[in-house]
């Protein structure tokens, strides 16, 4: 160049290519772009004249595909995210890591690409078939069958409910069909009206008591 526009130079430990003007273009053939490195600016890599890698002052984009033979680490408080509006957000804040759909969109999880359960708003939702189990040997299952819903206890032990009282109400939740107090009574009702009561000395009845067979005190 007229002004030493371009040095290549070895200062004993190091070898330069300077610019002093312009950008700086490398090119792989006439008219097709390769590297190119913009003062003050990003440097862009291309294939096939295709940009494929730009930097930015935020950071850098990738178009199509990463390939990664390692892992991708990000710092504490960083997300990683997806979508155009931002959906997903997969992040750890020190202490929690953290999964989040961002937007109104549910988080589907899959296998062999189809959908076992999904995360709405206020729900963990699967259908027919889809089984919770917990236990080593899969001893506790719960789950809707299309006709029956079922906790299905197949392990060892037994299948215990602990509180200090257990209702079994009906399906709009606002009539007891039976209630167990701790160190209390058993109650058992009829269309929400209580028939049968446990007491310190027996069994109250509220009600007819019709037997089938002989009674034998």
């Amino acid at each position: 160049g007229t002004g030493s526009d371009l040095q290549l130079w070895h200062n004993g430990a190091t070898s330069l290519i300077e610019n002093g003007t312009g950008e700086l273009l490398i090119r792989a053939k006439t008219s097709e772009n390769s590297i190119n490195c913009n003062p003050d600016a990003g440097v862009e890599i291309f294939y096939d004249n295709s940009l494929k890698f730009a930097t930015g002052s935020g950071g850098a984009n990738v178009t199509g595909g990463l390939n990664v033979s390692g892992n991708i680490a990000v710092p504490d408080n960083s997300l990683i995210i997806a979508g155009t509006g931002d959906d997903l957000r997969i992040s750890n804040n020190g202490s929690t890591n953290i999964i989040d759909a961002a937007t109104s969109q549910a988080i589907s999880f899959r296998w062999a690409g189809s959908e076992q359960f999904f995360i709405g708003n206020a729900e963990f939702k699967g259908g027919d078939d889809k089984k919770i189990k917990l236990g080593s040997a899969d001893d506790l299952a719960i789950f809707h069958n299309g006709n029956n819903s079922l906790i299905k206890d197949s392990g060892t032990g037994n299948l215990i409910l602990s509180s200090s009282q257990v209702q079994v109400v009906n399906a709009a939740e606002d009539e007891l069909i039976a209630r167990f107090d701790q160190n209390g009574a058993v109650e058992i009702y009829w269309d929400g009206s209580k028939k049968m009561e446990s007491t310190s000395s027996g069994i109250t009845v509220t009600g007819t008591v019709t037997e089938t067979s002989d009674i034998s005190l």
